[in-house]
């Protein structure tokens, strides 16, 4: 279990870097952007780093055995140095996550959804911190972040001026092939730890059926942000047509 003054350390000073960053976007009339170039490095460095611990250090750089490690039935017992490489892990992640829901809350900037999808995760990692759940699928599934860097680089070319909005195009082709791909993922880590890794009753209320009902929640939300962004391409598909249609 990590150093509570190490997490608390964290916590504090990426919410202070969290917080200056939205103050400069506020002052400056929010043409900066910084805190969408923040959000953009520090969740790639979330997919990178958990998919170092995950796909390296568990599973040996083989799929099979990634696939093996996730549903492994006894629960795979993971090595005290990986335990604890992964509890810190869990630290990162629930830090960003924290920071982000106090600047979305002190600039009035809340979503329901983000601010639900946050709020489960920030659960998801109490349980791991605190009282000593495996880290193992709450990393698994912050591998998904790889496509929170793209969403980052679209919300900056949308309010950016001209030179930046040519690459408006080709991020949001990249975002609807990634997002699919985000799904897919954490659809087949919430089966792993669902249908093949759970051991005892779903009525029973038992720590990991909480991470369950949370993992559930998540599914829930993404596949909810999935289907909106199919929606928001069809809807802007289907302009451009009408548009080339009536220029003909």
């Amino acid at each position: 279990m990590v150093s509570i003054v190490w997490a608390g350390m964290v916590t504090a000073g990426l919410t202070t870097v969290g917080y200056f960053t939205k103050k400069l976007d506020y002052d400056r009339g929010k043409e900066l952007r910084c805190c969408n170039s923040f959000a953009a490095g520090f969740s790639m460095f979330l997919f990178l780093a958990c998919t170092e611990w995950l796909f390296f250090n568990l599973s040996q750089g083989s799929f099979w055995e990634l696939h093996k490690v996730l549903c492994s039935n006894p629960k795979k017992t993971i090595g005290p140095d990986d335990v604890v490489a992964g509890d810190r892990l869990c630290v990162y992640i629930f830090a960003y996550m924290f920071q982000d829901v106090v600047q979305r809350v002190l600039a009035n900037d809340v979503d329901f959804r983000y601010m639900c999808h946050h709020i489960a995760c920030m659960i998801g990692l109490i349980l791991v911190l605190v009282f000593g759940q495996s880290p193992l699928h709450c990393i698994a599934m912050c591998v998904s972040e790889f496509s929170t860097p793209v969403v980052c680089l679209i919300e900056v070319a949308q309010t950016e001026g001209k030179n930046v909005k040519k690459f408006l195009e080709p991020c949001g082709i990249l975002l609807n092939l990634l997002f699919p791909l985000r799904i897919m993922w954490f659809s087949y880590t919430f089966y792993c730890w669902i249908c093949v890794y759970r051991t005892e009753s779903l009525l029973a209320l038992t720590l990991d059926n909480i991470g369950y009902v949370l993992t559930f929640f998540l599914l829930v939300i993404n596949w909810s942000w999935w289907l909106q962004l199919v929606w928001a391409t069809a809807k802007m598909l289907i302009e451009q047509n009408n548009t080339k249609a009536k220029e003909l």
